[in-house]
């Protein structure tokens, strides 16, 4: 028997059907003469049904924790190896190392600014600096998890550093002993429950650097042959060195095979966008029935509706055309089905700039070029040096206040 087998290939299912052919007189060629039997097989699509979370998610929390303790050890290794070569930390089993063990870490690091350490006693500092180097901010990974709290975590650091500029400490190692003076824990917890809760304090990676460099000049002057310049730079590495994000994969162009897409924050990425959906509407009048595209000043009109807002609404974008009174005799075709939004989404990146809070209504006062290169410059930001590198730059060629 002569068959055929049809696909529907669709995101999280395949439609399938067989048929029976049959060869026509005329021409010999194959008919779909009988269905013989159809069907569909449906598959999840990886995410919670209720929630909307990724199921791998479980997976891939514990197997972070695994690599960043497995990093932590590697650096740890890493450091101790590098102590011992130059001689800031014994071997371990010694009675020196079992001597060194009991010293307390917070008093070394705050006697360590104002007179000398042995060098053991210096390694021990450092190696505590390691143990404890502090959050470092990633743009890119902030707030993208529902139970992030970088926000609570900068507000506890800002905390630490107000503290420490009135009561005039110096180091983060400093005010970490003289929180255990006061019987005070070291390490810090989130306090209170949901919106309410922060942290008392909490201790930034930058800190810890400007406390390495402080123990670093104050030692090295009892110790100038033993702290040399090659072996700062190699310790400030093994400590504070951390992996950039790997960029994740960028798609080829659908029309350009041999380009990379362009990132969706683009300008002329929202744009083609916009032209796109609004090319698609079709108007159909609710009497008569009778379906027709839109004209070209039709579209323009409203491309440059959606051009300054986030989202437009279907019976908006309705009035932009035929207004109050009139919008009512007409649908867009797409309004018709049930699985249609309520709304066709504007042109974001303009609609973000142009906030209040960012360049006001001076974003759509900029040329093409300026807009674009600020907006690259926003998508390449991945720290918060990153960060005030930006703003320095906006003051400088922009003339926008630090706010």
């Amino acid at each position: 028997m002569q068959y055929r087998l049809a696909l529907d290939l669709g995101t999280n299912s395949i439609g399938w059907a067989v048929f029976r052919l049959h060869k026509k007189a005329e021409d010999h060629r194959d008919q779909p003469a009988e269905l013989i039997r159809i069907g569909s097989r449906i598959f999840p699509d990886g995410r919670h049904p209720k929630t909307g979370d990724s199921l791998g998610a479980k997976r891939r929390e514990p197997r972070s924790q695994r690599r960043h303790r497995d990093r932590y050890l590697q650096r740890r290794t890493k450091l101790i190896n590098c102590l011992q070569r130059n001689g800031l930390f014994p071997a371990l089993g010694s009675a020196a190392a079992r001597a060194l063990q009991t010293q307390n870490p917070y008093k070394l690091r705050a006697d360590g600014l104002d007179g000398p350490l042995t060098p053991h006693q210096f390694g021990r500092a450092l190696f505590h600096l390691n143990q404890r180097r502090g959050f470092k901010s990633n743009r890119k990974a902030d707030g993208k998890g529902k139970d992030d709290d970088s926000g609570k975590i900068k507000q506890g650091i800002k905390t630490l550093t107000d503290d420490m500029h009135e009561n005039h400490i110096r180091t983060v190692g400093e005010a970490l002993y003289l929180r255990l003076e006061r019987n005070e824990p070291t390490r810090t917890r989130l306090q209170g429950k949901g919106a309410k809760a922060s942290y008392p304090f909490y201790i930034g990676r930058d800190m810890v650097e400007d406390e390495f460099e402080d123990l670093w000049k104050e030692q090295r002057s009892y110790h100038p042959d033993l702290l040399t310049d090659g072996l700062h730079d190699a310790l400030h590495k093994i400590i504070f060195h951390q992996r950039d994000l790997k960029p994740p994969p960028i798609g080829r162009c659908t029309l350009e095979s041999d380009q990379e897409r362009a990132p969706k924050a683009f300008l002329s990425a929202q744009r083609f966008r916009l032209y796109q959906e609004i090319n698609h509407l079709r108007l159909v009048h609710n009497e008569t029935g009778e379906e027709t595209s839109l004209s070209r000043s039709q579209r323009d009109t409203l491309v440059n509706y959606l051009e300054k807002r986030k989202t437009g609404k279907y019976i908006d974008l309705r009035k932009q055309l035929f207004g109050k009174t009139g919008h009512a005799a007409y649908s867009f075709t797409i309004e018709l089905s049930s699985m249609a939004r309520n709304s066709l989404p504007g042109n974001t990146t303009n609609h973000t700039l142009a906030n209040n809070k960012a360049f006001g209504k001076a974003w759509y006062q900029l040329d093409d070029a300026t807009q674009s290169a600020i907006v690259t410059r926003l998508l390449k930001l991945e720290s918060d040096v990153d960060g005030q590198a930006f703003i320095q730059w906006l003051g400088t060629e922009h003339q926008l206040s630090e706010a």
